[in-house]
């Protein structure tokens, strides 16, 4: 146990003053007697670390070690302070769910270790071209045929350039989330080798943050059609990706105000594709050239195009019911009579839903 100044001058003026016992003390203070043992001669003092020699803990399994992580990426859900695990609370669990027979103390240590690499991080400011681009989701209002809407709107910039893509979205869905990538491609003509994002529900499916173990089927399959890598950043943690966060403010007070009045999504997108389109002559502070002079480097570095591109549609193969009705995300959608008791192909978009039946 590891104690400090004032605990160990109790310790040694109870021996030594009062000469009580190791067992009185022990019951007086209420610490263990190896405790008392430790520090009532003087042999040791708190303020001096005994240095160990490295050695791994056979008793610490990689069983042991995916738990004591599940157990940070439960804590990074919350931001409850007092209702985090300590090493003490994980060490109960581990011998309650795992029959643990190891040291608190060994789970201390390890605990602090893998707390250790997953520390906060702040990604570097300067960037190979082509090495990455930072992405995210901000929100809002728009009047679309009069009507004020909440908008969601994806951002990606390119980390070595600054130049960047913004499209704004009915919602942040899979089937958005997976068409925003792929315009965002397509505009800058071609892929950057990473991106690096928030801990996105529609990426991941598993894990949290830096904890991240598992992802989408479609998301894996889109980074696998185009070839980049993903970085994920830990929650509320905008330092690790400050170029998107800045944008996302960025393109909220000035694209976005003021408020757009437009006829349709795809206008208020065509004038938001302008807007990007002239940043390539803006200059970034701390940055020696423009927008565009440094795009124009990193553009030829950027990964190709695949041939065929992706598609971020849903596809579902539900039957028509007697009242001939499709049921997609608890909405109901109505078909022509002719087609109940049959299968049709629903086809959902980022802004539509489309049925066929036999390629009608």
């Amino acid at each position: 146990m590891k104690i400090d100044l004032e605990l160990y001058e109790q310790i040694r003026h109870l021996h030594l003053h009062d000469g009580m016992s190791q067992r009185a003390i022990s019951r007086k203070l209420d610490i263990s007697r190896n405790t008392v043992s430790k520090y009532c001669n003087g042999e040791h003092v708190p303020w001096e670390r005994k240095e160990y020699s490295s050695r791994s803990t056979p008793v610490v399994t990689d069983e042991v070690k995916d738990f004591i992580l599940k157990c940070f990426e439960e804590d990074d859900t919350h931001s409850f302070k007092k209702q985090k695990h300590t090493a003490t609370r994980i060490h109960q669990r581990l011998q309650d769910e795992l029959g643990f027979s190891g040291s608190g103390s060994t789970i201390r240590r390890v605990v602090r270790e893998l707390r250790n690499k997953t520390k906060e991080a702040f990604v570097p400011l300067e960037f190979d071209p082509g090495e990455a681009a930072q992405i995210d989701f901000g929100s809002a209002y728009a009047y679309i045929k009069g009507q004020r809407k909440k908008l969601k709107f994806f951002c990606m910039r390119l980390c070595f350039s600054g130049h960047f893509f913004v499209k704004a979205y009915y919602a942040e869905n899979e089937e958005c989330f997976l068409d925003a990538h792929i315009s965002s491609f397509k505009f800058f003509g071609g892929v950057p080798k990473r991106t690096i994002f928030d801990n996105a529900k529609v990426a991941v499916s598993e894990g949290l943050g830096a904890y991240v173990t598992k992802e989408t089927k479609r998301y894996c399959e889109l980074k696998a059609h185009y070839q980049f890598a993903a970085t994920y950043c830990n929650p509320r943690s905008g330092n690790e990706k400050g170029l998107v966060e800045n944008l996302v403010g960025y393109v909220r007070r000035n694209a976005m105000v003021p408020m757009p009045k437009v006829d349709s999504l795809d206008e208020l997108n065509a004038t938001l594709e302008s807007y990007c389109q002239g940043y390539i002559e803006h200059s970034i502070a701390s940055r020696t050239g423009t927008v565009g002079e440094n795009f124009s480097i990193e553009k030829r570095v950027l990964l190709p195009l695949p041939l065929y591109h992706y598609s971020p549609e849903k596809l579902l193969y539900p039957e028509v019911s007697a009242y001939s009705l499709i049921t997609f995300q608890t909405n109901k959608y109505s078909v022509p009579t002719d087609y109940c008791g049959k299968e049709v192909c629903l086809k959902a978009g980022p802004s539509e839903i489309r049925v066929y039946h036999k390629m009608k």
